[in-house]
C-alpha cells in the first residue's frame, strides 16, 4: 500500500505545505541511532561529531574561523536547546489512546533545559522559544486524521494533524514560554507512531534598535504569558528555520550527495537553500538539530556543514534506520548549512530534517 507524506506548518494550529507517497514495507527493525550530548559546553563526540579546537579563554563552540563578532558572543554563553524524542521499538510502532502523552524521554541534548521522566522538555528561563515537533507513524499510515497536541502545562501552543494514509507531519511555532512550564505532546485520536521529535530553543529576540520606538507586543505573546515574558517579547527578530527532505520509497544518495533539504516548515529571519539546507543571515550562536530515518538500510552516516567548515556528524548504527544530534555552534552570516551522505556507499532515504535556532546568550 503506498503512503502519502504531509508536511505543516503551524498558523493558528497547523497548515498542510507539502504531501508525497511512500511505502514502508521493506523497512528493517527500526530501533533509535541516537547521539547523547549532556551539559554545559560539553558538545564535542570523538566518536561522530566534529568541531573546532578554541583557547580555554574562549567559548568551547567557537571556531577558528569565526569573526571577532560571533567569538565576542560565544563568551560566558548560557544557551537553552532541548531535543527530545521517542521511537518504537519496532516498526510495528507503539499504540497510542486519545488523550495519552508521547513519552519524549530519549535525551538527545539538554542544555539548561531539563527531560520530564513522563516525557517532554521542562522550560528553566522564561522567554522566546521556537518549537519544532516531527513525527512518523508506523505502517502505511492510517484511514483516520491522526492528530497531535503539543501543550505547555494545560496551554495549547499547537497541534498538527497526519491525514488519512500519510505517515509525516511537521510543525514549527515560534512561542513565549515561562519558568517551570512543561513543554508535553499528546495524542488527540488513536495514534500508531514509529517515531516523534520535540526541539525547543530560547531565542535571541533583543530589541532592534533601529525598529518603531512604539511599544507593540510580539506577535508570538500568548495572552497567558506574565509580564517578563511579555517585555521579552516586545520587538522581537527571532531566528529559526527547519527545513526537511522525504521522498516517495526513499531515495537513494551517492556518497557526498548532499541532502536537498529544501522544504521550508519555517523560515523565521532565515533562508531556504534552493540546493537544499538553511542560508544564514545573521551572525551569532546558534542550536543545530537533525534527524534522519532510512528508508532501508544500515551504517549510514551524515555531516552538517556551514560552507567548508565540518560542525557536525551522525552514524546510523547496525541494523537500526533512525539517527538524531543536536549541538551549538557559532554561524557567521552567509554561511549555509548543508547535509552530505558521508557513507562510502548509496544510501536509501525516507526523511530528514535539520532546523536552527539563533540562541539567546
Amino acid at each position: 500500500m503506498k503512503k502519502s507524506h504531509h508536511f505543516h506548518k503551524d498558523e493558528s494550529s497547523s497548515s498542510s505545505s507539502s504531501s508525497s507517497s511512500s511505502s514502508s514495507s521493506n523497512r528493517r527493525v527500526k530501533k533509535k541511532g541516537v547521539k547523547i550530548i549532556k551539559k554545559c559546553h560539553i558538545h564535542k563526540d570523538e566518536s561522530s561529531s566534529s568541531s573546532s579546537s578554541s583557547s580555554s579563554s574562549k567559548c568551547k563552540k567557537e571556531s577558528s574561523s569565526s569573526s571577532s563578532k560571533c567569538k565576542k558572543e560565544c563568551r560566558k554563553c548560557k544557551e537553552v536547546l532541548g531535543f527530545a524524542s521517542f521511537s518504537a521499538p519496532t516498526f510495528e510502532g507503539t499504540t497510542f489512546n486519545p488523550g495519552e502523552l508521547i513519552p519524549l524521554n530519549n535525551e538527545v541534548i539538554a542544555e539548561c533545559i531539563d527531560i520530564s521522566p513522563l516525557g517532554g522538555l521542562v522550560i528553566k528561563k522564561s522567554g522566546t522559544y521556537g518549537i519544532t515537533f516531527n513525527v512518523n507513524l508506523a505502517g502505511s499510515g492510517q484511514i483516520t486524521p491522526a492528530v497531535f497536541e503539543i501543550y505547555a502545562n494545560a496551554r495549547l501552543i499547537a497541534s498538527v494533524t497526519v491525514y488519512p494514509f500519510a505517515t509525516l507531519a511537521k510543525v514549527a511555532k515560534i512561542v513565549c514560554l515561562e519558568k517551570n512550564e512543561v513543554l508535553q505532546v499528546k495524542a488527540a485520536t488513536t495514534i500508531t507512531l514509529y517515531d516523534a521529535n520535540l526541539t525547543a530553543a530560547r531565542l535571541d529576540s533583543h530589541k532592534d534598535e533601529s525598529s518603531s520606538s512604539s511599544s507593540f507586543k510580539c506577535k508570538h505573546e500568548s495572552s497567558s504569558s506574565s509580564s517578563t515574558c511579555k517585555k521579552e517579547c516586545r520587538k522581537c527578530h527571532e531566528v529559526l528555520g527547519y527545513a526537511s527532505f522525504s521522498a516517495n520509497n526513499g531515495r537513494l544518495f551517492d556518497p557526498d550527495e548532499f541532502i536537498p533539504l529544501n522544504n521550508e516548515v519555517i523560515a523565521e529571519c532565515t533562508d531556504i537553500s534552493p540546493i537544499g539546507g538553511l542560508a544564514i543571515k545573521k551572525s551569532g550562536t546558534y542550536g543545530i538539530t537533525f534527524n534522519a530515518n532510512l528508508q532501508s538500510g544500515t551504517n549510514a552516516t551524515f555531516e552538517i556543514f556551514a560552507n567548508a567548515r565540518l560542525i557536525a556528524s551522525v552514524t546510523v548504527l547496525p541494523n537500526t534506520t533512525l539517527a538524531k544530534v543536536g549541538k551549538i555552534v557559532c554561524l557567521e552570516e552567509n554561511e549555509v548549512l548543508q547535509v552530505k551522505n558521508a557513507t562510502a556507499t548509496q544510501i536509501n532515504l525516507f526523511d530528514a530534517n535539520l532546523t536552527a535556532a539563533k540562541l539567546d546568550d
